[in-house]
């Protein structure tokens, strides 16, 4: 019986692997760096969270168009804010919106819904609010402004804001009744 010795590899082509692999990780990290995108663990988004939207603290105000005109956040001061960030292809964000309308309406006295569409151009949300008539007021981020101040992660999500501007709480994802009461009692609505 003929046995074949295993063929050692020349010590150099592991060192050559592991760079080339080394190589390539740099390379993305930097890619995704740049155009503003981190991988969980990586570290970007811990700077990000230290300057963005706390839990009791002042929300980031902005000026953004909005489809009637310009919307400023700390023009809302008076009455509480439910701010939902929101795209047209996104099915949960559509799903909750009725939802959203109803206790809109029930407080519309101490309310004021601010749907804050991220990444889209003014016509289709235009032609959103045409198909879908409810009473918020529709704020246009096409460029994404508000996503770092805010940590945006996903679509929905939704901040609620008492009537002296304070953060008071915050759902990411998709809101059950539950969420949006919790919020609402939070930023002192329908106490």
């Amino acid at each position: 019986m003929v046995t074949e010795t295993p063929k050692k590899r020349d010590p150099w082509t592991y060192v050559l692997i592991v760079s080339a692999a080394a190589g390539v990780c740099l390379v993305v990290s930097l890619c995704l760096q740049a155009f503003g995108l981190v991988l969980p663990g990586m570290g970007g988004r811990r700077e990000v969270e230290a300057q963005g939207v706390r839990l009791g603290a002042e929300a980031p105000d902005f000026l953004l168009d909005g489809l009637q005109g310009p919307v400023r956040l700390s023009d809302q001061r008076g009455r509480a804010v439910l701010l939902n960030f929101w795209t047209s292809w996104c099915g949960h964000c559509v799903a909750e919106m009725p939802m959203i309308e109803e206790y809109a309406r029930r407080y519309a006295n101490q309310l004021i819904v601010l749907a804050v569409n991220e990444g889209e151009s003014a016509q289709t949300v235009r032609d959103f609010a045409r198909a879908y008539p409810y009473s918020f007021t529709y704020v246009l981020d096409p460029h994404y402004e508000l996503n770092d101040p805010y940590r945006l992660q996903g679509y929905p999500t939704t901040y609620f804001i008492d009537a002296a501007g304070i953060v008071r709480y915050e759902v990411v994802g998709s809101m059950s009744r539950a969420d949006i009461q919790t919020g609402l009692w939070a930023a002192g609505v329908g106490r």
